[in-house]
């Protein structure tokens, strides 16, 4: 099952693609549910990832280093829960970034290294060699419940910290906003990153977007997906068969020629073996040969599950469970979701996902 990394030109399927998020329905309890796992909670080659634990320390939980170049961490990775948040609150303050490793994407074993604490709905690309993990973060040095990115130029072992400079956004809010991050990788080198914000008084949630040549400054564009008065958040983004998709958070799903504007097509029925009442939250499609995979997590059970498409929008249940919640280290707790994936050069592909910090 090759896991390719190259973006096909003359609009054919590219060989490994990932792009993230989750799903929406009309305002409902179901939603209620939905919107509680979300992000929005009102606001070396060769070598693999060290095992390591987090307990009662004085630094980072994750290996950071001051990285080659000119790559210095701009903010130490916060320990623990955010002060003043309880472990059932949600949002980005409560939660943590952990890595499991695979051979094939279908078993993964769990490195117990906590990449970041306070720090949710992540999504990973690489480029020319360096991976960028983008996430939403709780309390992240002077700014709160924000997107920003962790970079490791070795393939995963240190990983340097930054917030992002986005230019030109629209709204009354003094900084960035946008939460949620959905990032795809253009063949002209160009960083896509689509995001949740919402503008107006009440805010309606849409799906902007923005461009960047280093990862770090990126460039608003404006809106990517919106639906009248129906608020949309979450996306997961990929391009099959010549045509962009996405899914936003409870199935909508919609279409674009270019990637900048989509036009929604339909609800998806995205179930998970066994649970015909909740559908998979979506976070991230790979492709393998000529089959795109769908990985998320199931509402009804917690577990890491997967879908399977040869078109991008009929979607099958796969018979996997990839990972699901491990107590017994004393990192995990509640629940695991929001997976995201990348191929390292040694072949095994590298899991980042989500945990409830114990």
């Amino acid at each position: 099952m090759p896991f390719g990394h190259s973006f096909a030109a003359g609009g054919r399927r590219f060989g490994w693609r990932r792009i993230l998020s989750k799903l929406k329905f009309p305002w409902s309890p179901f939603l209620t549910v939905l919107l509680v796992l979300s992000v929005l909670s009102c606001s070396d080659p060769g070598s693999e990832l060290p095992d390591q634990g987090v307990g009662a320390v004085d630094g980072p939980t994750h290996p950071v280093a001051d990285g080659p170049s000119s790559l210095v961490s701009e903010f130490v990775s916060p320990q623990g829960r955010a002060p003043g948040h309880t472990v059932a609150e949600e949002g980005p303050w409560t939660v943590r970034l952990m890595t499991a490793l695979s051979d094939d994407g279908k078993t993964f074993t769990r490195t117990n290294t906590v990449l970041m604490d306070q720090a949710n709905v992540p999504d990973l690309i690489r480029k020319d060699g360096t991976i960028y993990l983008y996430f939403t973060g709780g309390v992240l040095g002077d700014l709160e419940n924000i997107t920003a990115v962790m970079i490791s130029q070795d393939e995963g072992v240190t990983w340097t910290n930054h917030h992002l400079n986005v230019s030109g956004v629209v709204g009354d809010a003094p900084q960035f906003i946008g939460v949620d991050p959905d990032v795809v990788l253009l063949p002209d080198g160009t960083i896509r990153l689509y995001f949740t914000m919402g503008v107006g008084k009440p805010p309606l949630l849409s799906i902007y977007y923005a461009d960047s040549k280093d990862g770090l400054n990126f460039a608003y564009k404006g809106v990517a997906f919106e639906k009248g008065t129906e608020s949309l958040l979450d996306s997961t983004t990929y391009f099959w068969d010549g045509k962009w998709h996405m899914i936003t958070l409870g199935g909508n799903y919609a279409t674009s020629t270019d990637g900048t504007n989509f036009s929604y097509q339909s609800k998806l029925d995205l179930r998970t073996p066994g649970q015909p009442s909740f559908p998979l939250v979506a976070s991230n499609p790979v492709a393998f040969d000529d089959t795109l995979w769908l990985y998320g997590f199931d509402l009804g059970n917690g577990k890491l599950h997967s879908l399977s498409s040869t078109d991008g929008a009929n979607w099958q249940p796969n018979e996997y469970t990839h990972l699901e919640l491990d107590t017994s280290k004393g990192l995990e707790s509640e629940m695991v979701k929001d997976p995201a994936l990348i191929e390292l050069a040694n072949g095994k592909i590298l899991m980042v996902y989500v945990t409830r910090i114990p």
